[in-house]
């Protein structure tokens, strides 16, 4: 009999709105993935466990990671939820805009300025149970800046993290999804365990820790199950096939 890989499917989740920007997510749909995990008895996990998960050799099946990425105030509603059920989730927060917005989207016409959490409602939700990852310090593309900056903005977001909160991290995830080798040796030099990015794929033995791949969560519910149960490589190979 085959032996399955072991792997954690990592989801990314920005704002949960009814707006339709490309950012949101409309509550009702994330609702019925949670209850989907919940009927199915799935342990959510935070990206820290799920690395520690990795590095001690301990990763395995029915547990699902749910990160949410630059900590909008839409989100608050859905993490206390899940913290009352006793279950956790990680946002990364980049730090320059902790009770501002998403200043980076502002020229964007498909997407609406967003409020981000205040420092004390992060701190919160922290102190509940909800693990807080940086994100940077103010959201770049970090394969577009000088290194010095690439420097500044890696070590600032981690240090800032621990000022506010008085937690460390060492995980991060990078901006846009956006990374390569240069920033990957730099998020290592700061002192980080581990990168996720928007790349497809799961969490696994064989993974590269410094680029975890995370999941979308625009997508229908079947391609939600299909993806939890580990079937994404399956679909893959089925759409290429058929789509070339």
């Amino acid at each position: 009999e085959r032996v399955r890989t072991p792997k954690i499917p990592i989801f990314v989740y920005h704002s949960l709105d009814t707006s339709q920007n490309s950012i949101s997510l409309s509550p009702h749909i994330f609702k019925q993935q949670l209850a989907y995990l919940r009927k199915r008895r799935y342990k959510l996990q935070s990206a820290g466990q799920a690395v520690d998960a990795y590095f001690e050799k301990q990763i395995t099946h029915k547990c699902v990671v749910l990160t949410f990425d630059d900590a909008y105030t839409t989100i608050a509603s859905s993490i206390e939820d899940l913290l009352t059920h006793q279950q956790t989730a990680t946002i990364f927060v980049a730090t320059s805009v902790i009770g501002k917005s998403n200043l980076w989207d502002i020229d964007l016409k498909h997407i609406d300025q967003i409020e981000i959490m205040h420092s004390d409602h992060l701190r919160a939700l922290n102190e509940k149970g909800c693990e807080l990852g940086a994100h940077t310090h103010s959201h770049p593309k970090l394969t577009e800046i000088h290194p010095e900056d690439l420097k500044d903005e890696l070590c600032e977001g981690r240090t800032q993290i621990e000022q506010h909160f008085g937690k460390k991290t060492d995980i991060i995830a990078y901006p846009y999804g956006d990374h390569n080798d240069r920033v990957k040796d730099a998020t290592s030099g700061a002192g980080y365990a581990a990168g996720f990015t928007t790349q497809l794929g799961y969490l696994t033995p064989q993974s590269e820790v410094l680029a975890i791949p995370r999941f979308p969560t625009h997508i229908d519910l079947q391609l939600f199950r299909l993806i939890v149960h580990g079937g994404y490589g399956w679909y893959r190979k089925i759409q290429d096939r058929l789509f070339g």
